[in-house]
């Protein structure tokens, strides 16, 4: 459960293979984990719905779902659903589908040797000037500057 995952995050963070920007990354990662604990420290179980559909935004980044269809599958409303979301995990579901994109972008940049147009689209977006924008506000550099400093780091 989480402590696994913390434990895996807080072992890829300390490894001699992972590049000062996915640090950055993983460091940012983990303060989330330890922030989501803090707002909910009665340890307050996430409805098993709500649960679920955090699962299908996990399995499915890159896939094109609907707030409408998130908000359907756990059998409330949109606002609802959103705020319920939030209240649980920090972030409206939008926010973190997201994030989870621009994470999965950051992890191409960084393994594969994709040109950054098919990286946006793996990522899930159709405009590469959209996807440039929302990894720079994002990370804080541009997803050519990250994949350079990538590169730096392995020489």
């Amino acid at each position: 459960g989480l402590e696994k995952r913390r434990y895996d995050i807080w072992h890829e963070l300390t490894s001699p293979d992972t590049s000062p920007p996915i640090r950055g990354l993983l460091l940012e990662l983990l303060f989330r984990e330890l922030a989501r604990e803090l707002r909910n420290p009665g340890g307050l179980p996430v409805p098993d719905k709500i649960q679920h559909a955090k699962i299908m935004l996990d399995n499915t980044p890159t896939d094109r779902i609907t707030l409408n269809r998130l908000a359907r599958s756990c059998g409330l409303s949109v606002s609802h659903f959103s705020a319920i979301f939030r209240k649980y995990y920090g972030v409206s579901p939008l926010a973190y589908r997201n994030r989870q994109r621009l994470e999965y972008a950051a992890h191409l940049l960084a393994n594969h040797n994709l040109r950054i147009a098919e990286i946006a689209e793996q990522a899930g977006y159709e405009d590469i000037y959209q996807f440039s924008r929302a990894f720079r506000k994002h990370f804080g550099l541009s997803p050519s500057a990250m994949r350079l400093s990538k590169r730096i780091d392995l020489q």
